[in-house]
């Protein structure tokens, strides 16, 4: 008896991981965007700053998020989803940005730091 291929399983362990490394993908967008929220009444305190020039540390963060949703997305456009969804993962574990923002000594650092 002939063994017959199904490509039923494997479509359906494919969609589970693409699933599982979106949802990873989802949770870290959500918790660095949650963490700077967090730290926020630190780094103002830490670097001698008011409420308002702190907020701008959010600001900023929504604003290259936006910003770099559009550039992504039409990237993604040419050069194909996975390979650009990769890249942001690999940039994300680099981590040199956030490394620059945690060791910052002034406010401007913070700013040119975030990604």
């Amino acid at each position: 008896m002939e063994a017959s291929s199904n490509p039923a399983p494997d479509r359906a362990v494919r969609g589970n991981v693409v699933l599982a490394v979106v949802g990873v993908g989802t949770l870290l967008n959500t918790l660095a965007g949650s963490s700077i929220n967090l730290a926020l009444p630190v780094i103002g305190r830490e670097m001698a700053i008011g409420v308002d020039l702190s907020r701008w540390v959010v600001l900023a963060f929504m604003l290259m998020g936006a910003v770099l949703l559009l550039t992504a997305g039409r990237a993604s456009d040419l050069w194909g989803h996975r390979t650009i969804y990769q890249s942001g993962f690999v940039v994300l574990a680099a981590g040199g940005v956030s490394l620059v923002g945690a060791l910052a000594a002034a406010m401007r650092t913070v700013h040119a730091a975030r990604p």
